[in-house]
């Protein structure tokens, strides 16, 4: 039979040599649309901000004002520009991996070390995104007044996700600017949904078995819908799908000065090996700061990252940024009841 020893099973008696990974439920996809668009120009600020991570930087406003009647009489007036300041804050994260010599020798000479490094670019993207959700449902926690009118705004409640409920989400919060939409990402169950009306096609991929499988990457109504069962279903059973125009969030990767290193230690349990890796980047969802009303370190935690006291919609001495140049939206919607299978249908005669 099978032994274990630290989480690896091995055969005692013939060992045959083969290593099978499982496979990705999630996909990096909202992290590589346009949703998200890279601020590389803003990393030397991070870099050299002191005794703290967050920095502001400037929106510059769009020209206003009405024109004077040029007649050789009129006075001209003179309006200035309007500027709005956004304060983004750097996330930093940390882990590491400890592996045993032990194993490589039980396992004929498998590597978990190799496996953890294959693996360590889709596990910082999987936190990245889990940062990201945390951000969301930060920003439509939000409950003051002027931030209050954003979350209104930007919710779009509907009893289930049907044909038109996407595009009446945008209508509400974008206007005319829905033509901007880069991407959705909802819940599998409300997914589903829309498979079983015919509505959604999925993206599929050839497997490591030559196996085709679904992607978790959808088309509704020629519009990119990327699926993920981590977004927010309430207690009510109310699931949250989120939709984005394009530049929605500005990424910066801030780096960390020793991103990946090594560690060994040959005395203890026989010898084993460990994998450290660092990284620092910031998500700023456009025309909504971060206040650092609640943050205990440097680095907001996932769990600070959801408060919504720690955001605010960026506002200056002449009032708010416009809302609907947010790109950013919810949609709330339930799944639709199954009918019981003996109702509507009627009894046998006797």
């Amino acid at each position: 039979m099978p032994k274990l020893f630290d989480k690896t099973y091995f055969n005692a008696e013939v060992f045959e040599k083969y290593v099978d990974t499982i496979e990705r439920e999630r996909t990096n996809e909202l992290l590589n649309s346009s949703a998200i668009v890279e601020r590389a120009d803003l990393k030397t600020r991070m870099d050299e901000q002191v005794g703290g991570n967050i920095i502001v930087t400037p929106i510059a406003g769009i020209l206003s004002g009405d024109a004077d009647n040029y007649d050789g009489q009129t006075d001209i007036k003179s309006d200035s520009t309007n500027t709005f300041y956004q304060k983004r804050v750097v996330i930093g994260r940390a882990h590491s991996w400890t592996e045993k010599d032990f194993v490589f020798d039980i396992t004929g000479g498998h590597d978990p070390m190799k496996t953890v490094a294959n693996q360590l670019l889709d596990w910082w993207a999987d936190l990245k995104q889990d940062s990201l959700l945390a951000i969301l449902e930060g920003i439509f926690s939000m409950a003051k007044a002027e931030d209050k009118k954003f979350v209104d705004g930007h919710t779009y409640k509907d009893e289930v996700f049907g044909q038109v409920t996407l595009n009446n989400a945008l209508q509400q919060a974008f206007g005319a600017r829905k033509k901007n939409f880069a991407a959705a990402i909802m819940n599998s169950a409300v997914a589903t949904q829309l498979e079983n009306l015919n509505l959604i096609q999925y993206a599929k991929y050839t497997d490591s078995r030559g196996i085709e499988r679904p992607m978790a990457l959808a088309n509704l109504n020629g519009r990119p819908i990327i699926i993920d069962d981590s977004l927010p279903v309430s207690k009510e059973g109310e699931y949250t799908t989120y939709i984005f125009g394009q530049g929605a969030f500005e990424y910066t990767k801030a780096g960390a000065k020793v991103p990946y290193e090594t560690d060994r230690n040959p005395m203890k349990n026989g010898g084993e090996d460990t994998l450290y890796t660092r990284d620092r980047f910031c998500f700023a969802p456009r025309g909504i700061s971060f206040t650092e009303s609640s943050m205990v370190s440097l680095s907001p935690t996932d769990e600070e990252l959801k408060k919504g006291t720690n955001w605010e919609v960026v506002k200056n001495e002449d009032g708010t940024f416009p809302l609907n140049q947010i790109p950013i939206a919810r949609v709330i919607t339930k799944l639709k009841a199954e009918k019981p299978a003996s109702e509507g249908t009627a009894s046998p005669a006797a």
